[in-house]
């Protein structure tokens, strides 16, 4: 399920193709639960008047500012699907690890990751998550709630 949110302000970018964002921030949550260090992708419609997609980084309380052409610059009005992913670490190595096994000529193991949630999110044929972003002037809310089953 997905509840749309946005705040919309105005946007003072230099590049032309950015004059029409609108500020993209939302939370995305697991079971109720805010969902830290979560992907969030936004593919836009082709039928949108500006085909830009957006994405950003979820922080610890599941917050995210969505990019389209430099850091936390928003998202054009339009319709998208949303897709989500979520990993951890399974054989997390510090660099100083890494570095200790390389110099002792030691294969240093590629890292294993391992989904934290359904790995429907990741597909945009499947996630089942959609958004309209409406155009400045008017309040919409992102709030992507994922399921863990």
């Amino acid at each position: 399920m997905l509840v749309l949110g946005i705040v919309v302000g105005c946007q003072s970018n230099k590049d032309p193709r950015a004059k029409n964002l609108v500020p993209g921030k939302g939370v995305v949550l697991l079971d109720g639960v805010p969902l830290k260090g979560a992907n969030i992708a936004f593919r836009a419609d082709p039928a949108n008047t500006f085909p830009f997609s957006a994405s950003g980084l979820s922080r610890e309380n599941g917050e995210f500012s969505l990019t389209t052409f430099l850091p936390a610059d928003g998202v054009h009005p339009g319709k998208y699907t949303v897709t989500v992913f979520a990993e951890e670490e399974l054989n997390p190595m510090t660099p100083e690890e890494v570095l200790k096994a390389e110099q002792e000529g030691r294969n240093v193991p590629l890292p294993v990751f391992k989904s934290l949630i359904p790995k429907k999110y990741n597909d945009p044929d499947k996630s089942g998550l959609t958004m309209e972003i409406l155009p400045k002037g008017q309040k919409t809310e992102i709030r992507i709630e994922l399921q863990s089953k």
